[in-house]
């Protein structure tokens, strides 16, 4: 059972909270591909909050609307 905690443990340090987002990754990336990518993931939407979170650190608004439209498969914003 303890193998088990630890395993899970680094399964949840590993998705979760280590991914740092640059100021120009916020300013430049795809976020309609973000969406994509979070959801090919299995991640769930709150994924977009945790990177709306690092982007507003740095002063910066993701595009929260490509971001769901690329989650929920619909076409990018235009």
């Amino acid at each position: 059972m303890n193998r088990m905690r630890w395993v899970v443990l680094l399964a949840a340090l590993a998705s979760g909270g280590c991914t740092a987002i640059s100021p120009s990754e916020c300013l430049y990336s795809d976020w309609y591909a973000r969406g994509q990518e979070a959801r090919a993931a299995g991640l769930g939407m709150d994924e977009l909050l945790r990177q709306q979170n690092a982007c507003v650190r740095h002063g910066i608004v993701p595009d929260r609307r490509s971001f769901v439209a690329g989650y929920y498969g619909d076409s990018p914003a235009t």
